[in-house]
């Protein structure tokens, strides 16, 4: 159950945290904009207006954080109604 609950957390916190520091330090070089960046990570953010290149990170983060709280309750419960 262990190795579940640091999978779930690597799920929720790592993949949005790395993606991220990735869209952070392009928007502090000002590269998202160019021809390369927008084809590696445009997919994160070519929806939103230049100045909210975060949005898809907060939506990413909600979701993972949804997911994470409804297995962990799922697990827990379970883990009771069985004990």
């Amino acid at each position: 159950m262990a190795f579940a609950m640091g999978g779930a957390l690597v799920y929720t916190v790592g993949i949005p945290t790395f993606l991220g520091l990735i869209l952070y330090s392009n928007h502090k070089k000002l590269v998202l904009q160019t021809p390369r960046c927008q084809k590696r990570y445009g997919f994160l953010y070519a929806k939103y207006e230049d100045r909210a290149w975060y949005s898809r990170l907060l939506e990413l983060t909600q979701t993972l954080t949804l997911t994470l709280t409804l297995t962990l309750t799922l697990t827990l419960t379970l883990t009771l109604t069985l004990a």
